[in-house]
């Protein structure tokens, strides 16, 4: 419930200054013994006026530092279990450091090539040893991988496209915003 509010105030825009002097005050009160549910019925009435849309906050561009956490969070919640998230990296599935092969796959060069492969539906969280494995490789190879991976997000993205580029990273992003959003509804 907690980090749905943090996600909430961020996706809104809202002062970080605030939401941090609030969780200092949630943490006095839980070292002085008040109920972790009273506090977060506190915290949810602090973000209930906060006006959030996911998929405008995400298409405005994002940090890889949000998105990691993003796609854990999302990651936990479809798995129904937390785990830890420095056990997997953040892949971009069209590399951040293009290759020919991979700009004629978008169709995108310089600043619109690195705008889009940093949005959020080409990134995928993915267990260490097989990011460094498909690094730049095509599509098709890195699929095959992304079947093998304990992520489960990264087995369905496998299972779900057979191909990789422009369109599908805006459809997965559109995809990834309203999951977001429900998370923090």
């Amino acid at each position: 419930k907690l980090s749905q509010l943090v996600f909430r105030w961020l996706i809104s825009g809202s002062n970080a200054q605030e939401l941090e002097t609030s969780l200092q005050l949630v943490a006095f009160e839980l070292t002085n013994e008040a109920s972790v549910a009273g506090v977060l019925d506190d915290m949810e009435q602090l973000s209930s006026h906060l006006h959030v849309d996911a998929l405008t906050y995400i298409q405005s561009g994002i940090g890889l530092d949000f998105a990691r956490a993003a796609l854990f969070v999302l990651e936990a919640e479809q798995q129904g279990k937390s785990g830890v998230l420095n056990k997997y990296e953040l892949e971009h599935i069209a590399p951040n450091a293009a290759t020919n092969q991979w700009r004629e796959t978008l169709q995108l060069r310089g600043k619109d090539y690195t705008r889009k492969v940093n949005e959020l539906g080409n990134l995928l969280l993915l267990d260490k040893e097989l990011n460094r494995d498909v690094k730049q490789k095509p599509y098709l190879e890195k699929r095959m991988s992304y079947k093998d991976s304990n992520v489960l997000s990264a087995r369905n993205l496998a299972a779900t496209y057979d191909d990789w580029g422009v369109a599908q990273i805006d459809l997965r992003t559109k995809d990834l915003a309203l999951r977001l959003m429900e998370f923090v509804s």
